[in-house]
């Protein structure tokens, strides 16, 4: 199996000769194709564009501990804990679904909106 390679374009190809976007991962018959890994208790994958302020309010999404975790503007939205609960709007889900309330004006915890035209 290819290790690394740099195609003439740019792209870097890990296990494949052909990558076919900036960084292409051929993981070949194995599961985990990417291992992100922090010498502390987080390690994340940022997104940025060219709309993105700063880092400090760039997307992720990453592991704390053993929980999987997803943050917006800064703040953790959602957060899904090695037992399987998940936490909306807290970090700290104390049942199999914890939706917890936001400080906007209206409050909602569920919104639904049909959309749908007749």
């Amino acid at each position: 199996m290819l290790d690394f390679f740099i195609a003439n374009g740019g792209n870097v190809g890990i296990g494949t000769s052909s990558p076919q976007k900036p960084l292409h991962v051929n993981s070949g018959t194995g599961n985990i194709g990417v291992r992100v890994e922090s010498s502390d208790a987080t390690a994340s994958i940022e997104f940025m564009d060219s709309g993105t302020t700063s880092t400090a309010t760039s997307a992720r999404i990453g592991g704390i501990s053993n929980d999987f975790f997803v943050q917006t503007s800064g703040l953790e939205r959602m957060r899904i804990s090695s037992d399987g609960s998940v936490g909306i709007g807290t970090s700290s889900p104390t049942s199999r679904l914890t939706v917890a309330s936001g400080t906007d004006s209206t409050n909602h915890l569920l919104q639904y909106l049909n959309r749908w035209s007749s």
